[in-house]
């Protein structure tokens, strides 16, 4: 629509400026093409790419939108779905835990309520629990909802009743306090015939105040299909109301376990529908986008095509007869230095070749420098702009990875200090442990980015003294088996029986070991055994890290060392990382006068990294 209203608006424009013209261009010559020339050049191409440009970006739009909804509701129900699931094994452990079962059948409503009391405030899912009579009477109250009586007329507890040893899951009601709710019931086997019904409940409000997965601009909603009841909205928050999207599409269009769906909401604007039912219970997660919200920006790019095209068109056509006489002036001057410089040709990679020293000569050399000068300075740019851009992504990715289960940890460790709850000693150290893991992997990319950023700068230095190197990757090796009780053992490392005593920067060459023994940890299957050898040459000392895990492409060896760069498996392997580790490894093997190399026969097949220090920098040990 935009395009063809351009086309006629430009036309239109064209007409009344040629009608304003006193004097007619000639119909042939420079000028009169040059007059054609603008006013085409400068409208159809953009008239036409802004069309074709408009629709391919209405498709991909499209396309986009519809994977966003899809994964958007595959995100919902997987949470809904574990929380159902989640819901029911609590629920069915607890009804055929044995001590509970006893309680029951002694009548201890003490030792019920404990159990219901950790149902309700201790298990962080449900919001009110407590225990039925096989006449529906209450044997244990809910302390949130403190009601009690005979429940037998409630939809859930005759369910309960017809429903064998199964965990159900209820249809939306409203309590007595007006609190909407949904259930699940339990059985539970008393022996001799005799049963009680074990309820817990889930708060549809506390539901809906859990944050969305799906993107701000979509609207969410739960449903029960069994009455068509919301259970969940992220716009207006209603509950127990008529879901929405059936007003929009007849129930039968979602009663697939998932597919995709288009709609018209009540103004007419289109809609897309993305449905799934959650397994094993009777809700159904709905997501809807609005396109036009979507197809926004590329409608405004269209009328900004054909505001720019009418304009164009314009200014063309009434400058058309000053440009073609300044052009016509330049072009016949240029015909007078043509005819003694000879023909331009795109040759030797000049944009155009001058002979001779006229101006004509100077103004093309200068262009070829300029032109030259602008490749390489945009080739360089891009480079660096894509390293930039390929940096950033990698370190925001990776510094956010430890951060999740940081923030998550923490946050576990003031509830529990707020509820003045205990913890046992040993999760403490279990926690503790996974908060320093986390904190290492921080300050090992922090230390990998600063290292990089000395490399940039010139401030790589080493601070060599004496050591013995054997030593060293001993101490390494034990360092990493006992970071982690899986590790132990997995390190096979040989060592001369004399020591290797030279003058090297420790701190450096620990990095450097560490860096090659946990990479081949990390990229081998687990409980995979990993060889370290150190051997003394005649004119080096050679450190041999093989292991044999997923292996290294033959293409990719050569560029292995390059900052930032990751062999394709190991992307699709990620064990995280910036792509920097090797890069400084081999820095710090040169900065010694060695030099690192690696070998691997293929994918699958392991690999081996070789350092060699040199020879010079090796003493004989002390007597």
């Amino acid at each position: 629509s935009w395009a063809g209203m351009g086309v006629y608006a430009v036309l239109a424009v064209s007409c009344l400026v040629l009608l304003l013209l006193r004097r007619m261009p000639a119909p042939a010559g420079v000028r009169w093409r040059l007059f054609r020339g603008m006013a085409l050049a400068s409208v159809l191409p953009i008239l036409g790419l802004g069309a074709v440009t408009s629709t391919l970006a209405q498709r991909a739009l499209e396309v986009e939108l519809r994977e966003k909804a899809r994964q958007a509701v595959a995100a919902e129900t997987a949470w809904l779905d574990q929380t159902a699931t989640v819901a029911r094994s609590m629920l069915r452990a607890q009804s055929r835990d044995v001590a509970f079962v006893a309680a029951a059948r002694a009548g201890n409503h003490e030792g019920l309520r404990e159990r219901v009391d950790l149902l309700e405030n201790d298990s962080g899912l449900f919001d009110a629990a407590w225990v039925l009579d096989a006449t529906g009477e209450t044997l244990v109250t809910s302390s949130r909802l403190k009601r009690s009586g005979n429940f037998s007329d409630r939809e859930y507890f005759q369910q309960a009743l017809k429903g064998g040893d199964e965990v159900l899951l209820s249809r939306p009601f409203l309590t007595i306090a007006g609190l909407p709710f949904v259930v699940f019931t339990a059985p539970v086997d008393l022996g001799g015939g005799g049963r009680l019904i074990l309820v817990a409940g889930l708060s549809l409000q506390r539901l809906g105040l859990h944050p969305t997965l799906a993107s701000r601009s979509y609207h969410v909603e739960l449903f029960d299909r069994r009455d068509g009841s919301l259970l969940r909205e992220t716009v207006r928050g209603d509950v127990l109301t008529r879901a929405p999207v059936l007003g929009l599409l007849p129930p039968e269009s979602l009663a697939a376990s998932e597919g995709m769906a288009e709609a018209f909401d009540a103004r007419g604007h289109r809609l897309m529908v993305a449905h799934a039912q959650v397994t094993d219970t009777p809700w159904t997660v709905v997501v809807t986008a609005r396109l036009r919200e979507a197809f926004a920006p590329v409608t405004r790019m269209g009328a900004w095509v054909v505001v720019i095209a009418v304009l164009a068109g314009a200014i063309a056509l009434v400058l058309s007869q000053w440009v073609g006489r300044d052009v016509a002036q330049r072009l016949e001057a240029l015909r007078d230095g043509f005819s003694s410089l000879g023909t331009l040709a795109l040759e030797g990679g000049q944009r155009v070749q001058a002979r001779g020293d006229d101006e004509v000569t100077q103004l093309a050399s200068g262009f070829n420098d300029m032109a030259a000068r602008i490749d390489r300075t945009q080739k360089e740019l891009r480079e660096a702009i894509a390293i930039r851009d390929q940096f950033l992504s990698m370190a925001s990715h990776e510094l956010r990875t430890p951060l999740t289960p940081l923030k998550a940890t923490l946050e576990l460790l003031i509830r529990q200090s707020g509820s003045g709850q205990g913890m046992n000693p040993e999760r403490q150290r279990d926690i503790f442990a996974r908060l320093n893991r986390q904190v290492d992997r921080l300050t090992r990319l922090i230390g990998d980015m600063l290292d990089v950023s000395r490399l940039q700068s010139g401030r790589f230095t080493l601070t060599v003294a004496p050591m013995n190197l054997g030593t060293l990757v001993h101490e390494v090796v034990e360092r990493i088996e006992s970071s982690r009780p899986e590790r132990q053992g997995l390190v096979a490392l040989e060592l001369p029986p004399a020591p290797l005593v030279g003058r090297w920067d420790e701190q450096r060459l620990d990095q450097l070991f560490t860096n090659l023994v946990e990479n081949a940890l990390r990229y081998s299957p687990p409980a995979t055994p990993v060889r370290v050898r150190v051997v003394e040459e005649p004119d080096a000392v050679r450190v041999d890290v093989e292991d044999r895990g997923i292996g290294i492409p033959q293409e990719s060896l050569s560029q292995l060392f390059t900052p930032f760069y990751r062999a394709h498996n190991a992307t699709e392997h990620y064990a995280g990382g910036l792509g920097l580790g090797l890069a400084i490894c081999r820095e710090i093997v040169e900065r010694h006068g060695g030099r690192i190399q690696v070998a691997s026969a293929g994918l699958g097949q392991g690999s081996c990294f070789t350092v060699r220090l040199p020879r010079a920098s090796v003493v004989e040990a002390a007597a």
